[in-house]
């Protein structure tokens, strides 16, 4: 049996009975796509990251239908329990989460002395017992089936919204914009051209002396430069010494020129 709310979070029910598989039974599924807004968590009256909501909760009722003696009509529908049911439900949040557990609604004590509990913290308590109602692993990371021994019950599943093993995934800081890129290509443009027409012209004297050195000096340090920011992954150790080192030479070459 399936039931599909939406394209995005997909709710399958699984009833697997290998005592009575040849019985007609009732089966009834509803799926409230935003009850996690409006039912509370198991941590009512304050604001918690723990036992969140985090599935459609679904309302599910199967009955049995036995067939009266000697006819071959059917009787009434006959609750039953006990029996394994398989409901595969998408996370509405699948990342940064741990503590993923089935939990079902428990509403046994809505009534207190035959009179109607009025306040909704005394209404609604999620209960999450591993014998009733556990969590089954699958592959796939955005969504988890519950494995119930209920046949009439309200089903979700509650997640800890945080993981503490999680980490960001790792990326590289490129500080450099594109004019960054244009200025520097720029100074070493200048550069080389001062450096190769001071060489064609042969000039030997102390400014052209000088000039010739710090052309050379400004392209190097424009590529470390470049390097220092973009090309060296931080972890590689040397690598990133090396270029700091040459980066503070040369720099501090020009300043003495």
């Amino acid at each position: 049996i399936k039931k599909i709310p939406n394209n995005n979070n997909r709710t399958t029910l699984n009833y697997d009975d290998k005592n009575n598989g040849s019985g007609w039974y009732s089966v009834s599924i509803t799926s409230i796509r935003t009850a996690h807004l409006y039912i509370p968590n198991l941590r009512l009256g304050r604001i918690s990251k723990y036992d969140n909501i985090n599935s459609h909760v679904i309302s599910i009722d199967i009955k049995l239908r036995k067939s009266i003696q000697q006819t071959d009509r059917l009787s009434t529908l006959v609750p039953i329990s006990n029996i394994p049911v398989f409901i595969t439900m998408g996370y509405l949040k699948d990342d940064n989460i741990s503590g993923n557990q089935c939990v079902y609604l428990d509403t046994t004590n809505v009534f207190t002395n035959k009179q109607y509990k009025t306040t909704l913290f005394r209404q609604w308590a999620w209960q999450s017992l591993p014998s009733t109602c556990k969590i089954n692993a699958i592959p796939m990371s955005d969504k988890a089936t519950c494995s119930c021994l209920i046949s009439n019950a309200t089903i979700a599943i509650t997640s800890d919204m945080f993981d503490p093993k999680w980490r960001p995934p790792e990326s590289r800081m490129y500080l450099f914009g594109i004019f960054s890129y244009i200025g520097s290509f720029i100074h070493i443009l200048f550069a080389l051209l001062t450096l190769i027409m001071l060489n064609y012209l042969r000039t030997h004297s102390s400014a052209a002396y000088i000039h010739k050195h710090y052309s050379f000096v400004l392209c190097c340090s424009q590529v470390i430069l470049i390097l220092a920011f973009n090309g060296i992954p931080s972890k590689h150790l040397f690598l990133c010494r090396a270029v700091a080192f040459t980066a503070h030479f040369f720099y501090t070459f020009i300043l003495l020129l």
